[in-house]
């Protein structure tokens, strides 16, 4: 798969994104409301791949559902402009860092054998975006 294009198509939307943000306050919760509920999306389908890591699931359907994380992903990066730059920030983060740790998992084992870095991964993604949503205000 071609895990490094993504995160560099990822980083690079932050990036563009971020040096976009001028808004008003009401654009500003509106995006927070957006991001909210695309994080919702996001956190939906790396649910998803934890699930099909749990219970064994082959390589190939573990890595189909990384491209469905990776589309929540970007799906949700459309309202990150009207963030403040904090958030921004933050998002970008927990993405890169999370892409990055799943990038690292050898490809050449099997999903179960890799469900501890797996689950550090999501566990880290997971908390990181807990602080964000905190942050524009998720409920």
């Amino acid at each position: 798969m071609n895990y490094r294009r993504t995160t560099a198509a990822l980083a690079g939307i932050a990036l563009a994104l971020s040096l976009s943000a001028c808004s008003s306050s009401t654009d500003t919760a509106e995006a927070n409301a957006a991001y909210c509920e695309g994080a919702a999306k996001v956190q939906t389908e790396v649910q998803k791949m934890e699930a099909l890591i749990d219970s064994g699931s082959s390589a190939d359907l573990v890595k189909t559902q990384w491209g469905a994380v990776q589309a929540a992903i970007e799906a949700n990066s459309v309202p990150l402009s009207q963030l403040e730059d904090a958030a921004q920030e933050d998002i970008a983060t927990a993405y890169d860092t999370f892409t990055a740790a799943i990038e690292a998992i050898p490809s050449d084992i099997a999903p179960s054998e890799a469900a501890p870095q797996y689950a550090a991964a999501i566990d880290g993604l997971t908390s990181d975006l807990e602080g964000v949503k905190a942050e524009v205000g998720c409920t």
